[in-house]
């Protein structure tokens, strides 16, 4: 059965622009199916490229940004070979962060076509923020919100059922650099699934989730965990 093997994070607050991120050397074993990328960044930016192991590129399957500049895109790359390299993202932008998870799979192949079964996204402005993709039973739900606003970021809480991955507040010199970065998953049981968060503040948000086929978190399944400038 799927499940999440080990997950990277990567984060570069500042005011200078930043041009791309990278996890460093990861472990890939063969039982990984997909690596996901999950990306904020703050004045928004589309991700010009990803790659995993110098060659391998990531797809990007959609990417929503508010008017107040958060963005976020999520990216996929299907069967990655199974080595030790880094994960690149390039972009252009002076705040950025990204998670990459990790999707195991004991059968590989048993995962076919585009690895996914639907994504929602939205922006605006408010204290609940949820999108509801379409899903199958034992999908792996996975969401990421991008939030903040002009005055405080505060804290956001995860929706009922979710189980959070990631979640950091930047407060970095205030304005443009003030902002959420959040993360989770939930295994879903029907024809959407609903991933939501609270915040305790007016939050401008960008929020995307999508269900991947079959896939079944696993707890134990958990790996590590980096942050880097």
């Amino acid at each position: 059965m799927p499940y999440i093997h080990s997950k990277y994070s990567v984060i570069s607050p500042g005011t200078s622009q930043v041009s791309s991120l990278s996890t460093g050397n990861i472990i890939i074993p063969s039982v990984v199916d997909t690596l996901v990328l999950l990306q904020v960044t703050k004045p928004g930016t589309s991700v010009l490229a990803a790659t995993f192991n110098t060659s391998e590129n990531f797809t990007f399957l959609a990417g929503v940004q508010h008017a107040s500049g958060v963005r976020v895109d999520i990216g996929m790359l299907r069967r990655p070979t199974p080595t030790t390299a880094a994960v690149v993202t390039g972009i252009s932008s002076s705040w950025a962060g990204m998670v990459v998870l990790a999707i195991a799979n004991s059968v590989p192949s048993l995962i076919q076509g585009t690895g996914y079964t639907g994504i929602a996204g939205g922006v605006g402005t408010s204290t609940t923020i949820s999108n509801s993709p379409i899903s199958v039973s034992t999908d792996l739900v996975i969401d990421v919100l991008g939030y903040g606003n002009y005055a405080t970021v505060g804290a956001a809480s995860v929706g009922a059922g979710q189980t959070q991955q990631f979640g950091l507040q930047i407060n970095s010199g205030g304005g443009a650099n003030m902002l959420g970065f959040y993360v989770s998953t939930e295994v879903a049981s029907g024809s959407s699934t609903t991933m939501s968060w609270t915040t305790s503040v007016n939050a401008e948000f960008a929020h995307e989730a999508i269900a991947f086929k079959d896939a079944k978190f696993d707890a134990v399944g958990q790996g590590r965990i980096t942050h880097a400038p």
